[in-house]
C-alpha cells in the first residue's frame, strides 16, 4: 500500500527486507519509508532526502518493559518462569527520534508511547487493509456466550495468561460459557507446560492452536463468536482482535492493545485475571437486545476504519506533510 501511493506520486520504489545489513546506496534514494536495520543504517551515513518511520507496535520503550513485567506478574502468581517472545532487538532510537515523520498504527495512546521521542508523530486506526466487508452473521446460539482468543506469539505478552487464569476464579467458575483459543501456545513449551492442564481440563476452553485466516476452522469462529478478547501488554494495533471485530465481534480490550473499542466495546480497567473475570461478566449478563446493537456497530465502525479508501486517504496526508 505504501509503495503503490509513493508510485503514485512519481517515485520509483525499491524494496529492501527490514532485518537486510547488506551495504545500501542510500545516495541514490530521496526518500526512506520503512523500519528495522536497514532504515535504522541510513542515519549513520550521509543521507539528504526525508525519512518516514513506519511501525506497528508500541515504542520498544513502552514495549519492551511492559513483557518484563508480564513475565514478572506470570511468576509471582504461580511461581514459572516464562521466557520473553516479544523484545525488540534491533535498532529504533535513531529512527523514531530523528526521522522527519512517525507513522505508527493504532489509537491515541499508541501515539502516545511515541509522540515523546518525536513530536511528528501521527496514527493509522488499522494495521490490516481489506477491499469490501465480510457479512455480518447473527449468532445462531446466544444462550451460551462464546469469547474468542486470538493471536500470535507470546502468549504472555499476549495476556492469554490473564484468561486462563480469570476462569479459574470465582466470578466465572459457574459460568456456562465458550472460550475458543487460536494461539500457537504449544510452540511455546514453557508456557504450554505451564497451562496445559487448565486448557486440558476446563470443559469450556477449545483449544486450536494456531490457524490460517483463511481455514474453515477460523472462518467459522470469527462468524460465531460474540466477543474477542484483547489482552496484550503492548501493541500498536492489535490485527487479530481487528480481524474479528470486522466480523462483528465485540471487543473486550485494554488500551495497551491499540484497539478503538468505542462505545461498542467493554474496557479492561488493568491487565490482571480478576480485571478480566469483572470485563467478561459484563458481557455474560449483557442482554441479547444490546449484543446485537455492540455487533454491529463493532463491523461497522471498525470495516470503515480499515478499509483501503481510509487508510489511502490518511496515508497521503501524511506524505504531504514532509514530501
Amino acid at each position: 500500500m505504501l509503495a503503490h501511493l509513493l508510485a503514485g506520486r512519481g517515485y520509483r520504489v525499491d524494496f529492501v527486507a527490514h532485518d537486510s545489513m547488506f551495504p545500501i546506496d542510500y545516495s541514490r534514494y530521496s526518500v526512506i519509508v520503512g523500519f528495522g536495520e536497514a532504515y535504522e543504517q541510513s542515519f549513520y551515513v550521509p543521507f539528504a532526502g526525508k525519512r518516514i518511520y513506519f511501525q506497528t507496535g508500541s515504542c520498544p520503550s513502552f514495549s519492551n518493559p511492559a513483557e518484563a513485567m508480564r513475565i514478572r506478574d506470570v511468576q509471582q502468581r504461580t511461581g514459572i518462569y516464562i521466557s520473553p517472545r516479544r523484545q525488540v532487538t534491533h535498532g529504533w532510537a535513531l529512527s523514531a527520534v530523528l526521522s522527519e515523520l512517525v507513522v505508527v498504527t493504532g489509537t491515541a495512546w499508541t501515539v502516545s508511547t511515541w509522540s515523546p521521542l518525536n513530536p511528528r508523530t501521527v496514527g493509522l486506526p488499522a494495521s490490516t487493509v481489506h477491499q469490501s466487508a465480510p457479512p455480518l452473521v447473527a449468532p445462531l446460539d446466544l444462550s451460551r456466550t462464546k469469547f474468542l482468543f486470538l493471536s500470535g506469539s507470546g502468549m504472555v505478552h499476549k495476556g492469554l495468561d490473564l484468561v486462563l487464569d480469570a476462569l479459574a476464579l470465582p466470578a466465572l467458575d459457574e459460568e456456562d460459557l465458550v472460550l475458543d483459543v487460536l494461539a500457537p501456545a504449544r510452540d511455546e513449551p514453557d508456557f504450554y507446560k505451564a497451562y496445559a492442564e487448565k486448557i486440558s481440563n476446563d470443559r469450556r476452553i477449545t483449544f486450536y492452536g494456531y490457524q490460517p485466516f483463511s481455514s474453515a476452522i477460523m472462518q467459522r469462529l470469527l462468524s460465531e463468536s460474540t466477543f474477542v478478547l484483547g489482552t496484550s501488554c503492548a501493541e500498536g494495533c492489535c490485527s487479530a482482535v481487528v480481524t474479528a471485530m470486522r466480523h462483528g465481534a465485540i471487543p473486550i480490550a485494554a488500551p495497551q492493545s491499540g484497539i478503538d473499542i468505542g462505545s461498542f466495546g467493554i474496557a479492561l480497567a488493568e491487565l490482571t485475571p480478576s480485571a478480566v473475570a469483572a470485563a467478561m461478566r459484563v458481557a455474560i449478563t449483557m442482554s441479547p437486545e444490546d449484543v446485537m446493537r455492540r455487533r454491529e456497530a463493532a463491523w461497522r465502525v471498525t470495516n470503515a476504519e480499515s478499509s483501503r479508501a481510509h487508510l489511502d486517504g490518511l496515508l497521503e496526508s501524511y506524505f504531504d506533510m514532509v514530501l
